[in-house]
């Protein structure tokens, strides 16, 4: 592995930096990586593609300092560990127009509530909050795990779900609801 990085390093000396920087990171690469994988293979590529692409890039990041070079790092690795555990755990249904319903609620569920207004409300949001209500509505899945899955933080999820839920009010009329 350091040995292909190396190559893509064109000086001496920064191939020994970039040495030095590998052997005191190596470590702790590996254990940020599989703390979010949880799988030592995993874990050993993320770190390889993470390494691979700071080598690649190297010539513009050699001359941060010691502190950002690791924050580069963790972000580098961080990314290469989404970048695998989507990869990991594809989700062949990736638009709410893909989903199909096995079992609709009971009529009296709707009583308040346009059906149709209320299609046409989901199907004018982004495809971003599209993804994000049928993650959550459709399949059950927590914060957590829909985070996980879009490669985006638990906050934006929740951000995702009140923005959502404003357009979706604003376009049914949602103020007979409050």
């Amino acid at each position: 592995m350091l040995a292909v990085c190396m190559t893509l390093i064109d000086n001496d000396k920064d191939q020994t930096f970039f040495e030095d920087f590998y052997f005191r990171n190596r470590q702790i690469a590996y254990a940020f990586a599989y703390k979010i994988l949880n799988n030592s293979a995993l874990a050993e590529e993320a770190c390889a593609n993470a390494f691979f692409s700071i080598a690649k890039c190297f010539k513009k990041i050699h001359n941060y300092s010691l502190h950002d070079m690791d924050a580069y790092l963790i972000r580098t690795i961080r990314n290469a560990c989404y970048a695998i555990y989507n990869k990991e755990n594809q989700n062949p249904t990736s638009s709410i127009y893909d989903l199909k319903v096995e079992d609709e609620p009971s009529e009296d569920f709707y009583d308040d509530i346009d059906l149709d207004l209320l299609i046409d409300a989901v199907r004018k949001l982004d495809d971003k909050l599209k993804s994000v209500i049928a993650y959550k509505v459709y399949y059950d899945l927590t914060a957590d795990e829909i985070a996980q899955i879009m490669g985006i933080s638990k906050r934006t999820v929740f951000n995702y779900l009140n923005k959502a839920k404003r357009q979706i009010l604003d376009l049914i009329g949602g103020d007979r609801f409050e």
